[in-house]
């Protein structure tokens, strides 16, 4: 039995001959029945990509639905009315959840599958919004629901990626600045120290130096013997006690 692409809008020839490369069926309906293995259900104005779609029915081997997430900055605290709010916090138990872009939904034929898309008809019919319907739906059912990221939306795509130029537009004068730094933190470590001031190093012992300044050396080895002696004294004297 072939997977079939159901959609909600009247396709065009570009979709017509997408899904014959995948060897999909194409169905026009707006119900959901379920009279073969694996389907993929479209809504209105949504960009289908192409090139994960059969990815998407391979997950359906396992798993009961797959769905993209809608946006990662909104959750289901964020939409709906509050009596549609309260339905589904007494179902979800908490609101601080994803949501998912139903307009793209992949569904297998298992019980679990057919059984989410039944309840999820009915709790739309006792909310104003479909995605909270959604939440509710898979909680109750609690099927097995592979979330897709949220870039399997091509629109979602476009959205992105004007925030990702708005960011590098941030972030770019903040880079220079730090190869700046950067830069003249290396010349700074890298440049030979003025006579002035500069350290050098005395050897006490096989391996083992003392730091001390240029010119010093006599007299740092000198403090070292002398300290080294008033140690070892004091150590003789506590075992002699």
């Amino acid at each position: 039995m072939k997977d079939r692409l159901v959609l909600r809008f009247k396709p065009d020839k570009a979709v017509l001959e997408q899904a014959a490369k995948l060897d999909l069926e194409v169905l026009v309906q707006q119900g959901w029945g379920m009279s073969f293995e694996k389907a993929l259900f479209v809504e209105p104005n949504t960009l289908i990509p192409w090139e994960l779609v059969p990815r998407a029915f391979d997950f359906l081997d396992k798993w009961d639905l797959a769905c993209p997430l809608w946006r990662y900055g909104t959750t289901a605290a964020d939409i709906g009315t509050d009596r549609d709010r309260k339905r589904t916090q007494k179902v979800v138990g908490d609101l601080r959840q994803l949501l998912y872009a139903h307009e793209l939904l992949f569904v297998r034929s298992s019980y679990s599958g057919l059984e989410f898309l039944g309840t999820w008809l009915k709790e739309q019919k006792l909310g104003d919004e479909p995605r909270l319907a959604f939440l509710r739906a898979f909680h109750i059912v609690k099927p097995i629901l592979c979330a897709l990221p949220r870039t399997w939306q091509l629109d979602a795509r476009q959205e992105d990626k004007v925030v990702e130029t708005t960011r590098r537009k941030v972030i770019a004068p903040v880079q220079e600045k730090v190869v700046k730094v950067t830069k003249v933190a290396k010349e700074i470590v890298e440049s030979p120290a003025p006579r002035m001031g500069a350290f050098g190093r005395v050897k006490v012992a096989p391996g083992v130096f003392i730091r001390c300044r240029l010119g010093e050396e006599q007299q740092a080895l000198d403090r070292y013997l002398e300290q080294r002696t008033m140690r070892q004294a004091k150590r003789e004297g506590e075992v002699f006690l």
